[in-house]
């Protein structure tokens, strides 16, 4: 697969990576559309060890074990890797999640690749009537929100 990697100083280029495959709990997102966001600046000025993209909607085509969602499923990757266990995240709060796991195009690989795999409970489901690069640009909405 191709994804985008962020040098620092303006620098992008396009590499070749293998494409990831989903652990425990965890889906593989083929990218369908990532949207840029004024918080890319920073890993884009500074650099990134991981691939960034954090408003990412796609199709799922692997799941791991201990996962329901189907593959073929269509929808959005909310950016936090959150626990769902937590108090913040029991009163809908995940974005606030006390035990978060990383932030996906952060600190954990993101959406400007071909694909990316997310925690399953980071998976959004969409509507087929839903375009998906509407749903990359809705994850911008929700998450400030």
């Amino acid at each position: 697969m191709q994804r985008a990697v962020f040098h620092g100083e303006g620098r992008i280029t396009v590499e070749d990576a293998p494409i990831p495959q989903p652990g425990p709990g965890a889906l593989l997102v083929q990218v369908h559309a990532c949207a840029i966001c004024g918080s890319d600046r920073g890993p884009w000025e500074r650099g990134n060890s991981v691939t960034p993209g954090h408003e990412t909607a796609g199709t799922v085509v692997a799941a791991g074990s201990d996962t329901s969602v189907a593959t073929g499923s269509r929808g959005a990757v909310f950016l936090v890797a959150y626990c769902g266990q937590c108090t913040m995240c029991h009163a809908q709060s995940r974005g606030a999640c006390l035990n978060k796991q990383g932030m996906i195009g952060f600190d954990r690989d993101g959406g400007f690749a071909e694909y990316v795999t997310v925690p399953e409970r980071c998976f959004l489901p969409v509507h087929a009537d839903l375009p998906l690069d509407a749903a990359a640009l809705l994850l911008d909405a929700t998450g400030t929100a």
